[in-house]
């Protein structure tokens, strides 16, 4: 940061490539969601996803996706994104957490989260 307390040209790079890096990393969790058996119904049933909430998962990282390309270069908006998006990956490490879940099985959700905040 400068002193004004506007980053530096450095800061908004590094932190645009990790919203790129977070929105690709975001697209392969909802293909292997969408498409590997063991994270259907009997994961999401195990983690004690209400049903109601699942229709809006895909839907939810799909628009995580846009959302991060198209404020990867403009950081008050980016940053919204990116705390919203610190809230969700706490939600979904809450559910590994309460569902009996080791931390490994926690640990990718705990690690996007990490990143979603490093780009606040």
């Amino acid at each position: 940061m400068t002193i004004s307390g506007s980053p530096n040209k450095n800061e908004v790079v590094s932190r645009s490539r990790l919203a790129m890096a977070l929105a690709a990393l975001q697209v392969a969790d909802l293909v292997a969601t969408k498409t590997l058996p063991q994270f259907g119904d009997a994961h999401l049933d195990h983690l004690g996803v209400p049903g109601w909430l699942r229709p809006a998962l895909p839907i939810t990282k799909a628009a995580a996706v846009l959302a991060l390309v198209v404020t990867a270069k403009r950081s008050t908006p980016r940053s919204v994104v990116s705390a919203a998006l610190v809230a969700y990956y706490a939600a979904a490490a809450t559910f590994h957490v309460l569902s009996g879940d080791g931390s490994t099985k926690a640990a990718p959700a705990a690690a996007y989260g990490a990143l979603a905040a490093a780009i606040v």
